[in-house]
């Protein structure tokens, strides 16, 4: 997710990698994909507040690097819950 390839992406996806075991919404924010962080979002079993070793969610990378879209894309999911 971090390298921006949307369609080795949605391959893992369909082939039943858990996005969250691979930190795949936090690689797609740090990268400011947010055509990625789209896709992520729309899995049923993505976590929204899954933290990293270093402590961070994908918001807080979002917001820390004034990746503006990737906000408020996570904070319009954020809200939906």
């Amino acid at each position: 997710a971090y390298g921006g390839h949307i369609e080795i992406v949605q391959m893992m996806l369909e082939r039943g990698s858990d996005p969250n075991k691979e930190y795949a919404l936090h690689a797609a924010t740090s990268g400011n994909h947010s055509k990625i962080v789209k896709l992520l979002l729309k899995q049923p079993n993505i976590n929204l507040f899954l933290r990293e070793r270093d402590g961070q969610s994908p918001l807080d990378i979002a917001q820390a690097n004034e990746y503006k879209e990737c906000a408020e894309l996570i904070q319009a999911a954020i809200h939906e819950e």
